[in-house]
């Protein structure tokens, strides 16, 4: 039996357990990680931050467990790499890195064992189940630029911008590429299934003709997904439309329920909430990936606000925490000279070689021009702005000049406060 069917199968168990039995389920995983974030990553060894958790006789004492700081992502920038693991248990396989912007526009450096992608892959899978759908292969990943870490004996280049991964089922399609040359991936694959950002979603649904017809779930993520995008998929996609509420440092936290709102993954993370808004009822998103062994993130301030129902449905069997809403977590797409609009995100794996990033925001003032500044850490070699500008600019199809400058500060930004990638262009 597969990973992934094994996490499978177990998902479909534990989906059913009450509240007190998962609690149980989670304090198993829990206690496994933060004994080995104690021993075997420095941030956390060297701080003692986990010591309040633990009695006279090493103890576990989960009454202790809201002692624990929280963890920020300026922790995580400031930890100069100790937030890593030195060891983890093998079975977890080989950790992968990569770079994540999060809402913030303030990169991190994360990684990822094999197993946390295996389970991912059954969570989407559950997802579906929900939805009455069957899993099916390919998945057609569309995001942004294909890191140099997923560029190995596990992934076949195709062509420009397209490449397989056999192991995982999966074909990646990179946002970069035009929206014509999607749409004829699209029509000679023929996924069944496909994930992408929100609004890239909506843009491809605006050029589409019957290139959707095959696909039958369609996976929206980074971004909530708002009612204009929904009708605009909707009029060209007829299939099953699954919100996901994930994180590129924790993984997936909630997948949309057929009935509307959310099913958190209560197997994968500790999900908590910390209040915010009393007014509006929104609360801030606290996260514990149970897996997260290669970099562990315990009590994670993940700066996104939630919703919560009054009450759990009495007609689902689902017993997993139920999320009614995201606040934020929202792109802006960019419009072009030629009308056309496209999905920005900006992939810092392609840039640190350059510079060392500590924040940016790109703006965009005209519809052929736009602005990325950056904060650095440390000197920035004279010709950064050049070389960040060449790598950058030609995800604009050479309509768009794009200027490049170091500043001392920006504001920092986040669901709260806005977006780091924003157009003024309507």
């Amino acid at each position: 039996m597969s990973i992934e069917q094994s996490f499978y199968e177990t998902l479909m168990k534990t989906q059913r357990f009450p509240p007190e039995a998962m609690w149980a389920y989670q304090r198993g995983l829990l206690e496994r990680l933060v004994r080995h974030a104690r021993e075997q990553v420095p941030f956390y060894r060297d701080t003692g931050r986990l010591d309040p958790l633990f009695d006279a006789n090493d103890a576990v004492d989960w009454s202790r467990w809201s002692d624990i700081p929280l963890l920020t992502r300026d922790d995580i920038q400031k930890s100069n790499a100790s937030i890593f693991a030195e060891n983890w248990p093998t079975e977890l396989g080989e950790a992968v890195d990569s770079f994540s912007s999060g809402s913030t526009g303030r990169p991190i450096k994360i990684r990822s064992t094999n197993l946390q992608r295996q389970a991912h892959i059954a969570l989407a899978w559950r997802a579906a189940w929900w939805h009455g759908r069957e899993r099916k292969t390919p998945l057609l990943a569309i995001r942004n630029a294909l890191p140099k870490w997923q560029q190995n004996d596990t992934v076949v280049r195709i062509r420009d911008g397209v490449w397989d991964s056999p192991r995982f089922g999966r074909i990646y399609l990179e946002l970069n590429q035009s929206i014509e040359e999607q749409l004829s991936v699209i029509r000679e694959f023929r996924p069944p299934w496909i994930i992408t950002y929100a609004s890239h979603a909506a843009i491809l649904a605006d050029a589409a003709d019957d290139e959707f017809a095959d696909v039958e779930v369609l996976f929206v993520t980074g971004e909530v997904l708002d009612t204009d995008s929904r009708a605009r998929i909707t009029s060209k996609f007829r299939g099953s439309l699954i919100d996901v509420y994930a994180i590129s440092e924790t993984g997936p936290v909630a997948y949309g329920a057929p009935g509307g709102g959310y099913h958190v993954c209560d197997e994968m993370l500790l999900f908590e909430r910390r209040a915010f808004d009393s007014k509006e009822n929104f609360q801030e998103a606290i996260l514990t990936p149970l897996y997260g062994y290669s970099m562990p993130l315990i009590r994670y301030q993940s700066d996104d606000l939630v919703s919560m129902p009054g009450a759990a449905d009495p007609d689902s069997d689902i017993r997993l925490t139920r999320i009614d809403a995201i606040k934020g977590r929202v792109r802006s797409a960019f419009t072009l000279p030629d009308g056309n609009k496209i999905m920005v995100t900006v992939n810092c794996s392609r840039l640190v070689h350059i510079a060392d990033i500590e924040q940016f925001a790109l703006l965009q003032e005209r519809r052929d021009h736009a602005t990325m500044k950056i904060v650095a850490r440390g000197p920035v070699a004279p010709d950064a702005p050049e070389r960040i500008r060449a790598v950058l600019e030609p995800d604009f199809f050479g309509q768009l000049k794009l200027d490049v400058v170091f500043v001392d500060e920006l504001p920092r930004v986040g669901p709260k406060q806005g977006s780091f990638v924003v157009s003024l262009v309507s």
